[in-house]
C-alpha cells in the first residue's frame, strides 16, 4: 500500500500537481473564504469541520445565484436556502 501512495505522488509531481488532503482544502477555504482563523479550525471535529464546509458551499451558491438574478440573469434552477437543515432525517 506505501509503494503506491509513492507511486502516485511521483506521478501528481511529475504533472505539477502537489498532493493535499481534503482536509487541508477544507482548512484554506475555511480561513480565506469565511475568514476563520487557522487556530480554531483545526479544533473543530471531522463532523463539525465537514458541517462548516457544506454550510459554507451552499452559502456560496446562494449567494452566486441571489448576484446573477440581481444583476438581471435567470439562473437555470433554484438554489435551496443556504439556511435550510443539512442533517434531517429522511
Amino acid at each position: 500500500m506505501k509503494i503506491a501512495g509513492q507511486k502516485i505522488a511521483k506521478q501528481k509531481a511529475e504533472r505539477g500537481e502537489q498532493a493535499e488532503s481534503v482536509l487541508t482544502r477544507y482548512l484554506s477555504i475555511l480561513i480565506v473564504g469565511a475568514h476563520m482563523r487557522l487556530e480554531d479550525c483545526v479544533n473543530y471535529n471531522l463532523f463539525q469541520l465537514f458541517d462548516l464546509m457544506e454550510r459554507y458551499s451552499a452559502y456560496m451558491e446562494w449567494d452566486a445565484d441571489l448576484r446573477v438574478r440581481l444583476a438581471g440573469g435567470k439562473p437555470e434552477k433554484q438554489v435551496e436556502s443556504w439556511m435550510r437543515n443539512l442533517h434531517s432525517i429522511k
